[in-house]
């Protein structure tokens, strides 16, 4: 049994690195278990078979993971790798009827969008003033799954003249002058489900008091609202995972 590893952050790419080479040595789904580790933890893989085949998979299925990783299942990273693992068989799975695994991993896929969606649409970042001569600007959107990841391109871009931080339930991710780092979320407050909220800025604010002495960071966060990545691809090609 070969017990995987994931870090915290980019467990996405991470997850498809560490596919490819147990499919390339042809581990077989049930030798494998995954497990994401916390915070700030290096991801070191086991000692593995040496990969000695060419791994390819259509590029839908590799759009279809970088979705179904930021899920809230524990069994997300099983169903992936049984379904990659299929897929050297039989290429054309992912349109072909219903497929028990395709049709779960769908129903993720639509659910992290879903998500994502929400999150572009409802975090509603406050102004908490002048940090290090940038201005730091920090929310909480109540969130299902882990889209934050997914919409990090587009924050980057919109908002790289600004610091910022957001919080959901299942991460906190900072951008201080273009550093980020990412940990758990604090637990959700008592406060109203409107978080555009004055409680909310207080908030916010006691927080960045906080982590500024438990990280040791400089300065704190910038905005995020917009719309999000949804990208479009065909199911004919096949790419290296």
């Amino acid at each position: 049994m070969f017990a995987i590893p994931l870090p915290f952050s980019s467990t996405a790419p991470a997850w498809r690195r560490a596919a490819r080479h147990l499919l390339a040595a042809r581990v077989p789904p049930e030798q494998v278990s995954w497990e994401v580790l916390p915070p700030r933890e290096e991801a070191y893989l086991p000692p593995l078979p040496m990969a000695r085949f060419k791994v390819r998979v259509p590029e839908r299925f590799l759009h279809l993971a970088d979705s179904v990783t930021s899920h809230a299942s524990e069994d997300r990273f099983v169903r992936l790798y049984r379904l990659a693992w299929r897929l050297k068989l039989t290429p054309g799975l992912l349109t072909e009827g219903k497929d028990p695994d395709v049709t779960a991993l769908l129903g993720m896929e639509e659910e992290v969008r879903k998500s994502l969606r929400r999150l572009n649409r409802q975090l509603r970042l406050h102004d908490l003033g002048w940090r290090s001569g940038r201005r730091l600007y920090a929310g909480w959107c109540d969130v299902e799954n882990d889209p934050v990841e997914l919409a990090l391109p587009v924050f980057r871009r919109k908002f790289s003249d600004l610091d910022w931080v957001v919080h959901t339930p299942a991460r906190t991710v900072r951008n201080i002058a273009g550093n980020e780092l990412a940990y758990e979320a604090p637990a959700r407050p008592d406060l109203p489900k409107d978080t555009s909220q004055a409680e909310w800025q207080k908030w916010l604010w006691a927080q960045e008091t906080r982590a500024h002495v438990m990280l040791a960071l400089p300065a704190p966060l910038p905005a995020l609202t917009h719309q999000v990545l949804n990208r479009k691809c065909s199911t004919s090609p096949s790419l290296t995972m």
